[in-house]
């Protein structure tokens, strides 16, 4: 290609220059750098990385495979069969968010219907692939033992999370976006598929904003990171851009027109559909949802943050990637370390973006700061090695085996540090696979705050009567919906936007009309359920909801009676 410089990190690491380096320490330039500027080991660009982090990321993911659906995820499969079924997103089943997080489980239902472990199957899959994508990320500004590092902690933060961080859209959209990185990446072995792969990227980074909109944060990153490398100075890295001007003009505006592409793709759906009108609704509701917190907390909302940012990221993390920054500047290292800090950056304020910090959002900043620590652990390896002389002295030839050596002993106590979390995840695996539904009780956040058992004995309730029945669940149950494949009698599959102080009014009036109208089979109403600041217990609710507690009186009789549900069925002789 034209103007560009060779982009194969393995080069950038391992060429010429660095070989002088590992046969001579030049001391003059700070001794902390034997190690941190040469950190490939003689194979920085052989597949061997890449296998162990796969093979890696597998071992740490693959009990997630037994993670139940939790209300977030039940809630975007009830939507996503409706659109397989026919209906449009917005008009006959509404949420708050962009259409593509209900677009990907319209595919997942469309492949496992209505198995509950689909969500944990997706997840376990996903994650490898963010893992993966991370390590190509990282591999190419701090090369492969510090990115494969990175890569494996990612993988193991995510899987910390369990499953209410399972294919969350946040989850997603950094997937997308670390894809279109990768396919915005020249590569000097396909030089004639720049325009192709840029289109991809583009749409690669389209999908990611009509996840979440505040994908846009990511844009920096992927219109100048791809296009820089990192070479070694004089005393410091420096970033060298990689292309001409002309040949980054064309691969930005191929990519442009792929994002462009797909927004004009989703847009004319909505309006072919009718669905416009109801999908503005939600983009007018949704600053106000976003902003509840900070009207909740007023002056302590800055505070607040902070503590959530520490709760979802660590103290540890935060710390260390200070550190990081620090031992980089040091080192001479800063040019190699910034791609990373940028991502560390944007991808916080993709969080702070929507004001919410919930834990799950922070997978978005997991590939970021998990490389930082990669690049910490190898810095301060080289700090050790450049401080010990008189064994560099001994050892000679030697010295790359005993690299090898200390890496190896690196990452068994890395990984050791998860092998607590790691074995419980497996206890948990093969007890799933003895008991499916039995794991899923047991489960603290699935058995103790959204009570399992409690909706699978709705569930059985309901489908014990033959034939398709009609359902409507007053609370956030949606599984309820999905497994006895009841439709929702209104758009609204959740109450949680009709209690919300900044409902629209004619919502309730629409609630009310579509539930007298059908008036279904079965209602569910949900109690002890209150997930969210500002919300009430959905049976207390009802008191401001009369046409259903009124006809509750008086056309249904209690069916059943659980510890979170209470089971109505209508009249005999209403049906």
């Amino acid at each position: 290609m034209r103007g560009s410089v060779p982009l194969d990190p393995s080069h950038v690491m391992n060429g010429p220059q660095s070989k002088r380096f590992d046969s001579k320490v030049d001391d003059t330039q700070g001794k902390s750098r034997f190690l941190a500027t040469a950190p490939p080991f003689g194979i920085g660009g052989s597949p061997y990385w890449s296998l162990i982090v796969v093979l890696i990321a597998v071992l740490i993911l693959l009990p997630n495979v037994c993670y139940p659906m939790g209300p977030d995820q039940s809630l975007f499969a009830v939507i996503g069969r409706g659109l397989l079924e026919g209906r449009h997103l917005y008009v006959d089943l509404w949420d708050v968010k962009p259409p593509g997080i209900f677009c990907f489980y319209a595919l997942v239902v469309r492949i496992f219907d209505s198995a509950m472990w689909s969500v944990g199957v997706c997840d376990a899959i996903l994650a490898m692939l963010v893992s993966y994508l991370t390590f190509l990320f990282g591999r190419r500004f701090i090369g492969s033992p510090g990115a494969a590092l990175g890569a494996i902690t990612a993988a193991a933060w995510h899987a910390r999370g369990g499953h209410w961080t399972a294919i969350q859209a946040e989850e997603l959209l950094v997937l997308f976006v670390l894809a279109a990185f990768f396919l915005l990446t020249p590569q000097k072995t396909i030089p004639h598929m720049e325009i192709p792969r840029s289109v991809l990227g583009g749409i690669m980074f389209g999908c990611a904003f009509w996840i979440k909109y505040v994908a846009l944060a990511f844009l920096p990153l992927l219109i100048l990171l791809p296009f820089v490398v990192p070479r070694r100075g004089h005393r410091t890295w420096r970033l060298c851009f990689a292309l001409d001007l002309r040949p980054w003009v064309r691969t930005i505006a191929s990519f442009m027109s792929g994002f462009l592409a797909t927004a004009a793709i989703a847009v004319g759906l909505l309006l072919v559909q009718g669905a416009w009108k109801p999908f503005m609704e939600s983009s007018q509701v949704l600053p106000k949802y976003s902003l509840q917190y900070v009207r909740l907390y007023g002056s302590s909302y800055p505070l607040w943050a902070w503590t959530q940012t520490v709760h979802g990221l660590g103290a540890v993390t935060l710390l260390g990637s200070l550190l990081a920054i620090v031992l980089a500047w040091k080192n001479g290292e800063l040019a190699k370390v910034a791609p990373i800090i940028i991502g560390s950056v944007l991808s916080y304020a993709a969080v702070a973006g929507q004001f919410r910090f919930n834990s799950y959002t922070f997978e978005m900043c997991y590939p970021f700061f998990a490389l930082l620590r990669g690049y910490l652990v190898f810095a301060v390896l080289g700090l050790f090695f450049s401080l010990s002389l008189s064994i560099r002295r001994y050892l000679k030839g030697r010295i790359k085996l005993a690299r090898a050596l200390v890496l190896g002993i690196v990452v068994l106590l890395y990984v050791g540090l998860e092998i607590r979390g790691i074995t419980a995840r497996y206890a948990k695996l093969v007890s799933w696979l003895s008991s499916p539904q039995q794991s899923y009780a047991q489960d603290y956040w699935s058995g103790v705050t959204w009570n399992m058992s409690d909706q699978e004995r709705v569930v059985s309730l309901i489908l014990s009567r033959p034939g398709a029945h009609s359902v409507f669940v007053w609370g956030n149950a949606s599984l309820i919906y999905f497994q006895t494949h009841a439709i929702p009698p209104m758009r609204f599959v959740s109450n949680t936007w009709l209690q919300d102080e900044w409902a629209l009014p004619h919502w309730r009036r629409e609630v009310e009309r579509a539930f007298l109208n059908q008036l279904p089979e079965y209602v569910v109403v949900a109690r002890n359920d209150v997930d969210r600041v500002g919300l009430q217990d959905s049976s207390a609710a009802l008191a401001s909801f009369k046409f259903i507690d009124a006809a509750l009186e008086t056309e249904y009789h209690l069916e059943g009676d659980f510890t979170r549900f209470r089971v109505y069925r209508r009249n005999s002789e209403s049906l």
